[in-house]
């Protein structure tokens, strides 16, 4: 799955990139204001990414970019889960992550489910805030979005779901919530915070089995940051970020209103998923590159590689030439030509076997220009033509990509 990050020193000259450096790079982010956010906090950023990944949660707690990911997909998936976004016009740093609990719905309500992770993943994390950011910092809140399974048993069968709490937190009363020792004080914040359960608005309560009635809270209305200097930053095509919240709340409304216009064909094409070599857990949809909107499918590659003798590029070469280039003509017949979206990006999983380590993958992003991806699929031009046009990244890492001298 394609979202820009930090380049770092060492995945440059081909190393493993650690999970805890991965970042959001400041030079591909094209909002001023959510650029110069990233170029402030960067090296808290990655303090607080190191800082969560020492912690010790209950059950293992994954950062990665998109949630909903079973624990044998959060291996190789997206793990850039802290940046800056945008939601209903307020600037965020948020949080996302794959909470690896498995909650029973017979013994456990969706409030309590709820409070479950508010205490287990949530607030240790905003006890970690004040460290990094003060009340002056110059954006506005922090936002958290945190998937986990519940376990229903239903007339003698079980099956596993999942769920995705989201809270968004006003700057101040998250930098204070996880020293708060009154109960009363720290519902009266909640109560004021946007709480989503699956998408829906939640009213979260304290110890109590029942959430709170949502129309009966009174909420205080969001409150943007007053800097003049950074009304720029709340255009829709500022964050390359996936959601702040599950499909349904806040959600950008043109990539809303992209689905709904070409549902027909995102279900033709995970019809195909199969045939297509598409992930089960990500099925095709769109997303925003760059202020551009793109439509985004995950393929698993077949072919598995030695990590030990190869290097990335070859690995990203031949997940190119010998996996994804013969699936695009597939693909391209199913997307249709129209203005509205101009960006196919396409993450190749790799399977990656080691006699030094146990089998892991990775990510390979080829985010290609839909026109010269469709030149490439008439044999209008090279595949090297393609990718010289296209960004290609290794785990978030922006490579230059040679597909001749990589073989």
């Amino acid at each position: 799955m394609f979202f820009p990050a930090l380049v770092a020193a060492s995945a440059l000259l081909g190393l493993w990139p650690p999970r805890v450096l991965a970042q959001v790079s400041p030079a591909e982010i094209k909002n001023p204001g959510l650029k110069k956010l990233e170029q402030t906090y960067l090296p808290d950023l990655v303090a607080l990414n190191q800082s969560i990944s020492g912690m010790k949660f209950p059950f293992g707690l994954s950062l990665d970019r998109h949630v909903g990911l079973d624990p044998k997909d959060q291996v190789g998936a997206d793990t850039r889960g802290l940046e800056f976004v945008i939601f209903h016009e307020r600037e965020l740093l948020k949080l996302s992550a794959n909470y690896n609990a498995a909650f029973r719905s017979d013994t456990l309500t969706a409030n309590q489910r709820a409070n479950r992770v508010l205490g287990e993943v949530i607030r240790p994390v905003l006890g970690l805030l004040p460290h990094h950011f003060s009340t002056d910092a110059p954006f506005d809140g922090f936002g958290f979005e945190i998937a986990y399974h519940v376990l229903t048993r239903n007339r003698g069968y079980a099956y596993e779901g999942k769920e995705i709490l989201v809270a968004v937190f006003d700057k101040s009363d998250g930098l204070r919530f996880a020293g708060l020792t009154d109960e009363a004080a720290e519902q009266e914040i909640l109560n004021r915070s946007d709480i989503y359960l699956n998408g829906d608005p939640f009213g979260l309560a304290l110890n109590s089995r029942a959430p709170l009635d949502i129309e009966a809270l009174v909420r205080r209305p969001a409150q943007k940051h007053s800097d003049s200097r950074r009304s720029e930053s709340a255009q829709p095509d500022s964050a390359p970020a996936g959601p702040i919240v599950a499909p349904g709340a806040g959600v950008s409304p043109n990539l809303e209103a992209l689905t709904k216009k070409y549902q027909s064909e995102l279900d033709s094409l995970s019809r195909e998923g199969s045939k297509l070599h598409f992930v089960d857990y990500a099925p095709p949809s769109f997303i925003l590159v760059g202020g551009e909107a793109a439509l985004e499918a995950t393929l698993r590659n077949p072919e598995g590689f030695d990590r030990d003798s190869t290097s990335i590029y070859r690995r990203a070469a031949r997940a190119f030439d010998l996996f994804l280039a013969r699936e695009l003509r597939s693909i391209l017949a199913k997307v249709p030509e129209t203005p509205d979206f101009t960006v196919l990006a396409c993450s190749v999983v790799n399977e990656l076997t080691s006699a030094k380590s146990d089998k892991s993958s990775e990510a390979i992003e080829f985010v290609l220009p839909l026109k010269e991806a469709r030149q490439f699929a008439a044999a209008e031009i090279t595949s090297q033509d393609l990718i010289n046009r296209s960004m290609v990244l290794v785990n978030g890492v922006r490579i230059a990509l040679n597909l001749a001298s990589a073989e």
